[in-house]
Parts: structure tokens; sequence; C-alpha cells
């Protein structure tokens, strides 16, 4: 599975390109099973897909289905009314608790969320979050691999 994985992703990334990266992994019905990834890495994508791999897929035979989104770009998001205009099919939002940064995510075109402030708010109640974060806004580009 690894090697398909890779041979994906490397069509269109080198495998020492240093870029985020959030794999979601969905069952034969298409369920979600499972979506975490990693936000600030110095790490090649190469080495970075092993370790989300063997951290999130390797022991878990029943996904059909991994979506891969590759961050291509990032910014601080300071103009909350701006921020409400942003369609959430184009974009993710990052919610980074101040007091110990800790980090939530909603990815682009999740399909649950409607708009910017259903996706705040649902990082801030999914995880209990009452103040004190920086929000974030962030394009992917989306690789999905049948297994």
């Amino acid at each position: 599975m690894i090697e398909k994985i890779k041979a994906e992703l490397f069509k269109k990334y080198k495998n020492d390109d240093v870029k985020w990266l959030f794999f979601s992994l969905f069952d034969a019905k298409n369920n979600l099973l499972f979506s975490n990834g990693v936000l600030k890495t110095d790490k090649g994508m190469d080495k970075l897909v092993d370790t989300l791999y063997y951290w999130l897929m390797d022991k878990i035979s029943w996904v059909k289905i991994v979506v891969i989104d590759v961050v291509l770009s990032y910014v601080q998001e300071t103009d909350l009314q701006k921020l409400l205009l942003y369609s959430v099919k184009d974009y993710g939002f990052c919610l980074i608790w101040v007091i110990d940064q800790k980090t939530w995510v909603v990815l682009p075109d999740t399909k649950w969320i409607s708009d910017v402030k259903q996706a705040l708010w649902y990082i801030k109640q999914k995880n209990w979050i009452s103040s004190n974060v920086e929000i974030y806004s962030f394009k992917t580009d989306r690789i999905v691999i049948s297994i």
C-alpha cells in the first residue's frame, strides 16, 4: 500500500519536497476512519509519508481510500470579516491554541462543513477551545488513491 501512495504522490511532487501533509482514511462505504497529518515539518515527503503511514495506516487493513491533502500555501488570518468570505470548498482552516500550541484543522471541502463560521465553530466545540487562538487558512492539492 505504501508503494502505491508514494507512486501517486511522486507523480506531482519530489520525494525531498518539504510540504505539510494530511492523510484521511476511508472504508469501502466511504466512511471516514481517521484523519491526521503534519502542519510543520522539516522532513522531505518521502520520510514524512513513511512516518504518517506507519503511524496511521500500517495496522489498518480495511482502508479502501486514502486522501492526501498536500498544503500548498497558508496564511495567518487576523481579519475575521475577510475570513468569513472564504470558500470552505477551496480553503481549510487551522486553529492554534496560544496557551499550549495545540493545533486543530478542518480540511478544504469537508462534507459536513458549509461555511467558515461552521468550520471554526466545529473546531472550537469539538476540542473545547474557548479563546486565545491563532487562525490560519490554507489551500491544498488533494490526491485520492483507491487501495
